[in-house]
Order: structure tokens, then C-alpha cells, then sequence
């Protein structure tokens, strides 16, 4: 359709797609019973509520933004949101219309700007309505007479569009990643404005640091963000958990003695895993990170069993990310290759200004200083091998064709504590400053 084209949007669904894909079953069951989501789900399907109001902080109650640590889960828990949303109005062809976008501060190739947000809802808006003969005309009269009348639309011309179908259609809006947004308080400005003038409701999920416009704070009826307990998603872990330890024993990762989860925990008293859950505060990314670690070919049986004996010692996200560092110190061979191969790695994904493709990331990993390049000097099995290298820091995102750190608070911790108390993420020169930076090799 000429009008969506003409929206220049990004692509919004890539992102879900990658994210349901790696969603754990029955993830995020509990957020759909919160009575937080409850109240204003049941508000949002009753059209008549959707209508604005006349009083002044009526907006609020349209809005509703969930916070949480990083690494809770959020993104995992938007889609379930998505979905639960998805599939309540799916049988009112003439109902509501959900879009969603998600903040994705890892992707060089977006800025993740207010603007990206608002053309990705206005390309889905304009989906639901393809059918709708008057709104596409009146679509097509603002692209061709009354828009810019620019090639691609303008700010004002996405906002037009919105404004028109959200009359003739009302919305809700899932927005994951708030935090992640460059322009953060325009985007919630563009939500208190979009609230008030049609009524369209918002679901958004971000940090608990946020700022709130100053705007918002004026009202003070009612607060429109609610601080996930960690607790809440301790069930979730656990399960995960159980599920992949299974696994790991299945495999013989703790030794040919152990033939059952039971006998784990017998082994190390971690209990109906709940002792482990509990290391986790709250942080399902801390799950991942911990099965990663065990998953480690640097461990023997007896290194994985002495860890499940003592999780008090990974509590918390940095612990593990230093532990995974340790791991690939120890593990390097007389050469110290995999520490410096990892560490290429880490600063390509940290320190390129656009997001590298495989072919290019080989390409460069195979690039050695004054020589000229060989067949032999390519990683064999990449990208593969990546996850392998770098301890599964680094994940292969084959459908945007790239490498990205696990989770964008691992490049935070690369950072933050190069020279504090974690020395071990200093071998990898992440601290130096960009004008000491030099090839590895």
C-alpha cells in the first residue's frame, strides 16, 4: 500500500518474532491476572470508556506502565501482553486496534527516536483500516493534497494520519522499552497527548529510573506506573530452571552418577530449585546466564555441582558476568587466543558505529595487521562458534544478520567496572580509551 510505504516505518514485527521464539513457556501467565492489567484491560474493551472525558487527569487511567529491574524479563513478558491483548479483540473486525513497538538500544541501525515508535503504531494502524475505504481515502487525500507532500512523510504528517484513524478506530498501544527510547520524554508526551485527544490507551513497560515529564507530575489523582515485585516471577524461574538443570543432568554435564533432577538435588541441596530461584532477585536474564554458565565446556562435573552448592555467591547479574569472564581467562590456551579472539569480538559489537553483518564481522575478525588476508586466517564455523568463543555473551541474530551481546546490561558491565572490583572484564581493553584502542593480534 502506497500510504504505508509512504510511512517509512521500521520493521516492528522482527523484533516480536525473534522475542516469541525464545519466550519459555507459560512465561508471563501471572502478569495477564495482575489487577493492575485487569483493570485497565477490562476498561480498554469496553468502547464506551475509550471515549475522553472532560476531566483533567481522566488521561492517566488510560495509561499504564510497568516497571522492573533490567534483565526481569520485560521484553518476554510485552509478548505475552501482545498476544492476551491480540486475541480479545481478534473477534471484533470493527473494534480495537492493537499495535506495539519495541526499544531495541542494542540495533545501530535504528535510533530509537519517539519517531520510530509513531510511525511503527501509524503503519499498523493503517493495516487494520486497509479494509476501510473511506479512511484509506482520506489517507491517500493527505499524502497527495493536504500532507508535506514530501516523498516520505514528515512528524506532522505521521501525526495526522494517526490522528484520523484513531477517530475512526480506537487503539491500544504497547510500548516495550521505554528507557531504551532517545527521546523519552517526547515519547510520553506524545502518549499524554494521544490519550487525551482520542482516548487511545497505553501499555508501557520500562526501568524503574524513567523520568516522568514534568507534565505527569502535576497530576497526582493517580499514579500510571506500577513496580513489578521481583517475587512475582520467582515461579516462572523456577521453572525454567528445573526444566533446564533436567537437561544438564540428561546430558551427563554433572557426571554419569546423577541420572535425575532429584538427584541434583539430593547432591547439592538446591531443593525444588526454589534455593537457586531465589539467588536470582527476581531477574530471569540471571536464569539464562546461570544455565549458560553450567553449559560452559570449561567446567567439569565437579565445578558445576560446587556451584549449585554455593549460588549465594552469583547473586545478582555482575557476579555471573565476572565468573563468565574468569571462565574464558582460564580456559585460553598458551597464546592466550580465545581471550583475545573474545575480546575482538566484544569491542567490534561495543565500539562499531554501525551494526556489522556476519559476512563482515568474519571479515574483520579474519584482518590481521600489515599482512595481507588469507583463507587460514578465517574463525572456522562462524558465527557457530561465537556463542562458544565468548562463553554465550555473544548471540547470533539471524534475522537481522548480526551479533549482539546477550543483554544490553553486559555491555553496561563491560563499562562500569573495568577498574573497579571485577578486573577480569579489563582483559579485554574495553576500559582503554577510544585513542589507545589497537588490534588484538
Amino acid at each position: 500500500m502506497e500510504v504505508k510505504r509512504w510511512m517509512n516505518s521500521v520493521d516492528y514485527a522482527t523484533r516480536y518474532d525473534e522475542i516469541s521464539k525464545r519466550v519459555y513457556e507459560e512465561t508471563g501467565k501471572w502478569l495477564l491476572q495482575h489487577p493492575a492489567y485487569c483493570k485497565w484491560k477490562t476498561a480498554a474493551l469496553d468502547k464506551h470508556r475509550i471515549a475522553p472525558s472532560s476531566q483533567a487527569d481522566a488521561w492517566l487511567e488510560r495509561v499504564l506502565f510497568f516497571k522492573a529491574k533490567p534483565g526481569f524479563g520485560k521484553s518476554y513478558l510485552s509478548v505475552a501482553l501482545i498476544d492476551d491483548l491480540a486475541g480479545a479483540t481478534a473477534a471484533d473486525q470493527d473494534g480495537l486496534t492493537v499495535a506495539y513497538f519495541h526499544f531495541d538500544h542494542q540495533n545501530k541501525l535504528r535510533t530509537n527516536s519517539a519517531d520510530e515508535a509513531l510511525r511503527a503504531v501509524a503503519a499498523q494502524l493503517i493495516r487494520s483500516h486497509q479494509r476501510d475505504r473511506m479512511s484509506i481515502d482520506a489517507l491517500q487525500l493527505i499524502r497527495t493534497r493536504t500532507g508535506s507532500g514530501q516523498h516520505t512523510s514528515s512528524r506532522s504528517d505521521v501525526r495526522m494520519v494517526t490522528d484520523v484513524l484513531l477517530r475512526r478506530r480506537p487503539a491500544l498501544v504497547l510500548i516495550d522499552g521505554v528507557d531504551e527510547c532517545s527521546e523519552t520524554e517526547r515519547l510520553l508526551e506524545e502518549v499524554r497527548s494521544l490519550s487525551i485527544e482520542h482516548g487511545c490507551r497505553f501499555l508501557l513497560l520500562g526501568r524503574p529510573n524513567v523520568a516522568i515529564p514534568l507534565r505527569w507530575e502535576l497530576y497526582v489523582s493517580f499514579d500510571p506506573s506500577v513496580t513489578l515485585d521481583p517475587s512475582l516471577v520467582l515461579s516462572d524461574i523456577a521453572s525454567f530452571l528445573r526444566s533446564h538443570l533436567g537437561a544438564l543432568v540428561a546430558r551427563g554435564l554433572f557426571g554419569p552418577g546423577l541420572r535425575s533432577i532429584d538427584d541434583l538435588q539430593r547432591l547439592t541441596g538446591v531443593g525444588d530449585v526454589k534455593t537457586l530461584s531465589a539467588e536470582s532477585e527476581g531477574l530471569f536474564l540471571w536464569a539464562q546466564l546461570f544455565v549458560n554458565l553450567l553449559c560452559s565446556p570449561s567446567l567439569t562435573p565437579r565445578d558445576r555441582l560446587d556451584i549449585c552448592r554455593k549460588p549465594r555467591y552469583l547473586r545478582g547479574l555482575d557476579p555471573l558476568y565476572n565468573m563468565m569472564l574468569e571462565l574464558l581467562l582460564s580456559s585460553s590456551t598458551a597464546s592466550n587466543h580465545l581471550v583475545l579472539m573474545a575480546g575482538r569480538i566484544f569491542r567490534l559489537i561495543a565500539f562499531s558505529l554501525m551494526p556489522l553483518s556476519l559476512e563482515a564481522f568474519n571479515e574483520a575478525l579474519a584482518v590481521r595487521v600489515w599482512e595481507p588476508t588469507s583463507p587460514i586466517d578465517y574463525v572456522p564455523d562462524f558465527p557457530s562458534c561465537v556463542p562458544l568463543i565468548t562463553c554465550s555473551l555473544v548471540e547470533v541474530q539471524a534475522a537481522s544478520n548480526t551479533l549482539s551481546f546477550i543483554h544490553i546490561t553486559f555491555r553496561d558491565f563491560l563499562f562500569s567496572h573495568v577498574y573497579t572490583e571485577y578486573p577480569s572484564s579489563r582483559a579485554f581493553g574495553l576500559g582503554l580509551p577510544p585513542a589507545e584502542l589497537r588490534p588484538l593480534n
